[in-house]
């Protein structure tokens, strides 16, 4: 019978010997680093990223409203402190629609500066009236002083019924004094010399021409209307200028 034969390249293993570790398939031992570096990598993007999410959320929810809030309380605070907002503080601009009292004038007679373009003298007869921004005190039409007694009572106390009219007027003129028409109309008469005056020079300086057109009747009324209020300031303002006659006659 015969003995297996031993092979020749096989040779005996010596007591602690290690044997030699299989290399890593793919190209070396730097395979396992690589996928763990990449690891890391996807890690901390994703982390970077959910940080980055969290706080924009939080911004959202949380930051802005309150930013909001604040910006209101201290808004309000500063309106309750009497200063405008928003507004310019130095602007006197005055409504469109404002109401003032009225100072008719009587009537002018001037003549116009003369205009090469047209022939012999001309003037102009103009009657106007001034709507006046007067203190509360002269403000017919402030309620205080609309207000009057019931039609049911009369002098004494007595109930009379509503069918019964009473001059309300007179009663409260006796009651309270003057009334704020009276004391417009007096306070007034002390400026009609000057006013009158202002309003003549600015008639006399301009032509038939120049007044001929809606433009230029609009320019003289300004003209009037601040100098007027520079005059009467710091208690009264003129509002605006009315023209009731405006004549050009040669």
């Amino acid at each position: 019978m015969a003995k297996p034969t031993k092979p020749k390249d096989l040779k005996p293993k010596v007591e602690g010997e290690i044997a030699d570790a299989p290399t890593a398939a793919g190209g070396g031992g730097g395979g396992l680093d690589i996928k763990f570096i990449i690891m890391i990598v996807v890690v901390l993007v994703a982390t970077i990223a959910g940080s980055i999410g969290s706080a924009y959320l939080m911004t959202t929810m949380f930051v802005v409203p309150e930013i909001g809030k604040i910006a209101k309380t201290a808004g309000a605070a500063h309106a309750e402190g009497g200063e405008p907002t928003g507004t310019d503080p130095a602007s006197t601009e005055t409504p469109a629609n404002a109401v003032g009292m009225n100072l008719e004038l009587d009537e002018f007679t001037v003549n116009l500066k003369s205009d090469p373009n047209t022939d012999g003298s001309q003037y102009l007869r103009a009657k106007m009236a001034l709507s006046i921004e007067v203190p509360e005190k002269e403000n017919c039409y402030l309620e205080p002083h609309k207000a009057m007694l019931p039609d049911e009572m009369v002098p004494g106390g007595k109930v009379v019924g509503a069918a019964v009219s009473v001059d309300r007027t007179l009663i409260a003129e006796e009651s309270a004094g003057p009334s704020c028409e009276q004391i417009f109309k007096n306070n007034m008469s002390k400026y009609v010399p000057t006013i009158r005056d202002v309003i003549n020079a600015a008639l006399m300086k301009r032509t038939a021409n120049s007044l001929a057109t809606l433009e230029g009747q609009e320019s003289l009324k300004d003209e009037i209307k601040d100098q007027l209020s520079q005059i009467l300031a710091p208690n009264y303002k003129v509002l605006r200028v009315n023209f009731q006659d405006f004549i050009i006659q040669k």
